[in-house]
């Protein structure tokens, strides 16, 4: 009896040394703490640079686009002004051959006449 008292005493300790060395295995370290924190921080950092990335990228674009959109809106500025001269060119060529310094004389001395007879 004491010897079957003693197996179930070392029985017991026994599974309470293996129940110790798998709570310590499993038991949280500072050593693990530390590691696991350096993985999420690394994890942010590569993270935050790869939005980064990405957002001087879209920066990048935008600024490139600008660009070709001045480019195209001075263009057509420059189009633009050398069609309004050459249009008014034309208008003056046009205003001129339909009212010339001619014609106008013809007005002042028909005005003058006007003006003469009405005085005398």
């Amino acid at each position: 009896m004491i010897r079957n008292n003693a197996q179930d005493l070392e029985n017991s300790i026994k599974f309470r040394v293996e129940d110790c060395e798998t709570l310590v295995k499993s038991r949280i370290t500072e050593t693990y703490v530390k590691n696991l924190g350096k993985q999420i921080e690394n994890a942010i950092i590569d993270s935050f640079d790869r939005k980064n990335e990405d957002t001087i990228a879209e920066i990048r674009d935008i600024c490139n686009s600008f660009g070709r959109n001045q480019e195209i809106f001075f263009k057509e500025t420059d189009d633009s002004l050398i069609n309004y001269r050459t249009e008014l060119k034309r208008f003056e060529t046009e205003f001129n051959n339909k009212v010339g310094r001619k014609d106008l004389k013809k007005v002042q001395e028909v005005f003058e006449d006007h003006q003469k007879f009405y005085e005398a």
